[in-house]
């Protein structure tokens, strides 16, 4: 019997952006570059639906080379080829989470 992951927090490297999720909602995006946050990026609050690969299959699970694939009610976004997946540390959790606003954040079911 596997146990549920319990850790609901990740970040995804693309080349010029990091993706900060909670579950599979979008609370966070940086540029890499400048290390700021991108206030009004469209993958924000928007959900991952998958990784796309080369052939535009989704996948559940992060692929090499694949794409995220980020959906909302204001658009979609596809992002270029993820380098990794990591598990943000708590200063950077508490970074993002501080822009929030009480209630914005929502919690999967």
């Amino acid at each position: 019997m596997m146990n549920k992951e319990r850790r609901q927090h990740k970040l995804i490297l693309t080349k010029n952006t990091e993706y900060h999720f909670r579950d599979d909602e979008c609370v966070g995006v940086r540029d890499r570059k400048t290390g700021k946050w991108i206030r009004k990026h469209l993958a924000l609050r928007a959900f991952l639906t998958g990784y796309v690969d080369q052939t535009k299959k989704i996948w559940k699970s992060p692929i090499k080379g694949g794409r995220l694939h980020i959906i909302s009610e204001r658009g979609s976004v596809l992002t270029s080829p993820l380098i990794n997946v990591f598990r943000p540390n708590k200063d950077t959790i508490w970074a993002y989470t501080s822009f929030a606003k009480a209630g914005e954040i929502r919690v999967a079911c």
